[in-house]
């Protein structure tokens, strides 16, 4: 048989020989002994280095499961315990009721399971004015309505200096001076317990020469709901004096909601995912036999609505019969800064008016306003407030630096500034009276009871802060303005003294990668 164009093994050299003749033609030829060699010898390589795998991720389980094992123990749980709270905006507290079938982890906080999750309870938590994420993050935190804390909508307008010392998009570069006169609920904490507070308004901001002992990220950057549960997760892996005994992280739908709209598949898919994150989370907590000691808190500070109306300024302006011509020829709209468009719009006079003439351009900017949406056309569809002492009571908005006019939309509405405006929105937040705009404050845990209703009751934001502390058994800020009194009767006003983790837990038994869902 010719060689040509043939590969073949040539036992006294040991090695391949390539006929260069045809070499477009080449037929591999391996004798058989030798070709079962080499298949057993890879097979074999293949199977000792999973196995030496597979044994080195068993060892590492292993080491984990006693590692907390020996760390979880009653005696320094007696006085304490771990608080996992995972804050929301946009999560309408309705999707529990009218989605129970993508809520399967939400709802195991309130149901329990059979692997040591209590039952807890489940109550509609009602916003802050003006019910913005912004504003009522930091109320939940702090336990202070807007017009105390000073963050009153997305976007924040110095009126002394005319300009916007505060963006949520931009919270990094924001003044300290903003949170001068509040006490996050980390700043309270730090005084008895190790905290970790991610994405949330003022993480990375000295608070009362306090920061947070652990911040991953910023309030506004993006970060998928399971990175965010593995974080938290990462930090409770930490030993015995350095882990973090409050964890919160920060989970948002608001932008999504708004983007395609509450009841969209893109809104549900986020639910679905955060869903799977918060069962996740608990199915760790679990598999680590550290349940009966954790408090997990799911609270959603605002819901979301459809935009039904889309109205412009500049076509209120018009209504109101402006005369520019005395004390000033510009247009209206160039007199004014707008810190925020939507269903909340808060009117400045803009920098560039004379303090000369501020006075003058003032009266007949409010004056426009004010006849403008209390005329026929606007009357039902916005609310208009030209000084603190208009706002009624209940929004607890008194001490803020009012706007020259803060205009609310009623639900459905919508304000821009002028036609030609960008808009893209289906949903908003903001609006008053309204229960799409409602979340939801979920919790289960030793200190915790159980309620076999679901939403049967109701609190607001403001009153977290106050839930937090009487958890913890901290003493609440003087600055705080919230109570225990919707919520007295789900939470356990007692020392808790936490039976130890029985040697056959759970934890060993329990995926560590799958959610029970």
């Amino acid at each position: 048989m010719s060689r040509e164009g043939v590969a073949y093994y040539d036992p006294n050299s040991v090695s391949f020989i390539v006929s260069k003749e045809n070499p477009r033609d080449v037929e591999y030829k391996v004798p058989t002994s030798f070709q079962y060699f080499i298949t057993y010898s890879i097979t074999i390589s293949a199977v000792i280095i999973v196995a030496m795998v597979a044994t080195a991720v068993i060892a590492v389980q292993i080491d984990r499961a006693e590692k907390f094992k020996g760390n979880f123990d009653p005696s320094y749980y007696s006085n304490r315990t771990t608080v996992f709270v995972i804050v929301a905006d946009g999560f309408r507290g309705n999707y529990l009721k009218q989605n129970p079938e993508i809520t399967k982890g939400i709802t195991r906080l309130v149901k329990g399971d059979d692997q040591g999750l209590r039952p807890g309870i489940a109550v509609t938590m009602n916003p802050v004015f003006p019910s913005k994420p912004a504003t009522n993050l930091v109320t939940l935190t702090t336990g202070m309505y807007a017009g105390e804390h000073g963050i009153v909508n997305k976007n924040v307008y110095d009126t002394h200096a005319k300009n916007f010392i505060f963006s949520m998009e931009y919270l990094e570069r924001s003044p300290e001076s903003l949170f001068k006169n509040t006490e996050p609920i980390w700043v309270t904490a730090d005084k008895k317990y190790t905290t970790m507070v991610d994405n949330m308004p003022g993480n990375n901001i000295k608070i009362n020469d306090t920061y947070p002992d652990f911040k991953n990220s910023v309030f506004s950057i993006p970060g998928s709901y399971m990175k965010r549960v593995k974080e938290v997760l990462n930090e409770l892996d930490l030993p015995e004096g350095t882990r973090p005994d409050l964890m919160i992280t920060h989970f948002s739908f608001s932008e999504v909601s708004k983007q395609y709209g509450p009841d969209s598949k893109e809104a549900l898919d986020a639910v679905i995912n955060a869903d799977l994150a918060i069962s996740f989370l608990i199915d760790e907590i679990e598999r680590r036999g550290i349940i009966k000691y954790c408090d997990v808190i799911f609270a959603s500070v605002t819901g979301t609505a459809k935009i039904e109306q889309v109205s412009y300024l500049e076509d209120i302006f018009e209504t109101g019969s402006f005369d520019l011509s005395n004390p000033t020829n510009s247009s209206l709209l160039d007199l004014i800064t707008v810190a925020n468009h939507g269903s909340v719009v808060d009117v400045f006079l803009n920098k560039k008016v004379s303090k000369t003439v501020s006075d003058a351009v003032t009266s007949y900017i409010q004056t426009g306003l004010v006849n403008g949406i209390q005329s026929e056309k606007w009357k039902d569809k916005f609310d208009i407030y030209t000084d603190v002492d208009s706002v009624p009571h209940e929004y607890h908005f008194h001490a803020h630096d009012f706007p020259l006019a803060l205009i609310v939309a009623k639900p459905g509405g919508y304000l821009l500034t002028k036609a030609k405006a960008n808009y893209g929105q289906k949903a908003t937040d903001g609006h008053v009276n309204d229960p799409e705009m409602s979340g939801v404050f979920v919790a289960s845990g030793p200190h915790f009871s159980n309620s076999s209703t679901m939403f049967a009751n109701e609190m607001s934001v403001v009153d977290v802060y106050s839930v937090l502390c009487s958890v913890m058994k901290l003493t609440p800020s003087p600055y705080n303005q919230g109570s225990l009194d919707k919520v007295s009767k789900f939470i356990f006003d007692k020392t808790f003294y936490p039976e130890p983790v029985p040697s056959n837990s759970s934890s060993e038994s329990q995926s560590p990668t799958e959610p029970h869902h």
